[in-house]
């Protein structure tokens, strides 16, 4: 069984690609998700969620997110 998540956000900051002494490449940046206000509060929270994509994928990543 494979395990999913799907994280809708604002990118924070340009992908920084950077490759392993064994060729594979690793994507790091960060995005900006907003949390519904809690019951009472007009204020929405944000939460920074640090990602990190690794192989094809981190190519792809810091190819087409800016």
């Amino acid at each position: 069984m494979i395990n999913n998540v799907v994280l809708v956000g604002r990118l924070g900051n340009d992908p920084e690609l950077t490759y392993l002494q064994s060729g594979t490449a690793i994507a790091k940046f960060r995005i900006a998700v907003d949390r519904p206000p809690r019951q009472g509060s007009d204020e929405q929270e944000t939460d920074w969620l640090n990602i990190v994509a690794w192989g094809r994928t981190a190519e792809n990543v810091a190819q087409y997110l800016d």
